[in-house]
């Protein structure tokens, strides 16, 4: 999958895990729900599964490609 950045042009590529986070991200999926979820699609140790979503999310979120809410 290919994430491009409407306002620098910038692609992104990213692998399926990354794609299957995205795709939680656009069904408004809580992060703590989310690696729930990949526990249980994936073979990865908790606390590994967490570290690398949340700085997946971090990174996103620094390339302005997501907004957190802090509802």
């Amino acid at each position: 999958m290919v994430i491009l950045d409407m306002h620098s042009g910038l692609y992104y590529g990213i692998d399926a895990v990354g794609c299957r986070i995205w795709q939680m991200l656009e069904q408004k999926i809580q992060q703590a729900a989310m690696i729930g979820r990949l526990l249980e699609e994936y073979e990865i140790e908790a606390d590994i599964c967490s570290r690398q979503v949340t700085a997946f999310l971090a990174e996103l979120e620094k390339n302005n490609l997501i907004v957190r809410s802090t509802v």
